[in-house]
């Protein structure tokens, strides 16, 4: 079983190409392949479509995601572990509804990856949060993904090459810092209308 796994593990791994075409070779997941097969039916059905490939952080009111996370638990001084071998490149959720909207009206037709310029690992993305929220980085360890055993298998490069994009939309990509920074704004404003 356990050499059954490990080609299952070689045959599906997601390779991310940083070359001029874009590839999408294979999944590791369920969920990898879900998407996959929703985008290859897609494109069987239809000639006029839009897939965007992206990968994204915010706050939300239902506290869930990475960043929600992240400060839940540094605000209440708790350690937490930022994997240093997971990379990403993701856009802060207003940025990429904005690029949503401007190629929702545009006339493109295909593919687009939709992500920041910066590629950073999840320990990286950590320790920006901290310090634009001031939070105290010693509570953060640097781990690897292989310390945590999870159900489902998880890639460890979720990055995606947005040159394509970047030809293509008016909406300025902001960096991982000025989002963070405006979200801590509108958080900070918010919290004083509360009161």
């Amino acid at each position: 079983m356990k050499k059954q796994s490990m080609e299952y593990k070689k045959k599906c791994n997601i390779i991310m190409s940083f070359s001029k075409s874009i590839r999408y070779v294979g999944v590791i997941n369920e969920y990898g392949k879900t998407k996959l097969l929703g985008e290859k039916y897609i494109q069987e059905i239809m000639n006029n479509y839009v897939i965007l490939r992206t990968n994204f952080f915010g706050i939300n009111d239902k506290g869930t995601g990475i960043l929600n996370w992240i400060i839940e638990k540094l605000s209440q001084k708790k350690e937490i572990t930022g994997f240093d071998d997971v990379i990403f490149n993701p856009l802060e959720i207003l940025n990429l509804s904005k690029i949503i909207v401007e190629i929702s009206q545009s006339n493109f037709v295909g593919i687009l990856h939709l992500s920041s310029n910066k590629i950073i690992s999840k320990y990286e993305f950590i320790i920006k949060v901290a310090d634009v929220f001031n939070f105290d980085k010693k509570l953060i360890r640097k781990g690897t993904l292989n310390d945590i055993n999870f159900v489902a298998l998880r890639p460890k490069n979720t990055t995606l090459y947005n040159k394509k994009a970047k030809k293509i939309i008016k909406t300025k990509i902001q960096t991982i810092n000025e989002s963070l920074i405006r979200i801590k704004n509108d958080f900070e404003l918010s919290n004083s209308e509360k009161k």
